[in-house]
């Protein structure tokens, strides 16, 4: 299970190529591209996640999550993201204590 320690994330503008896309995440561990997160536009019929061969994971969640998304990637560690029971699941590795307040 990858450990998520750097991130990419794209705003798309509106395009045919952007394809309901508006933005991104890109998932690294070390140098490494573990994954994707694809966010997509309300009312979107949303894909269903997915691995690569090699191991490469992408997730697809609606628009309204990536500031939860982006919350986590930039106030936690350590990050996790793996595919389980044909899901992508990113959180967080270690349990976190009530009332921390990041």
């Amino acid at each position: 299970m990858p450990l998520v320690d750097k991130y990419h994330v794209w705003f798309y503008g509106r395009s045919a190529s952007a394809k309901g896309v508006p933005a991104k995440v890109a998932l690294y561990e070390g140098s490494s591209l573990v994954g994707h997160i694809h966010f997509h536009d309300t009312g979107m019929t949303i894909p269903t996640d997915s691995q690569t061969t090699s191991g490469e994971i992408t997730m697809h969640l609606p628009i309204a999550m990536l500031p939860y998304v982006v919350d986590i990637l930039r106030n936690e560690k350590p990050i996790t993201y793996d595919f389980a029971g044909g899901k992508a699941v990113l959180g967080t590795a270690a349990p976190e204590p009530v009332g921390e307040g990041e």
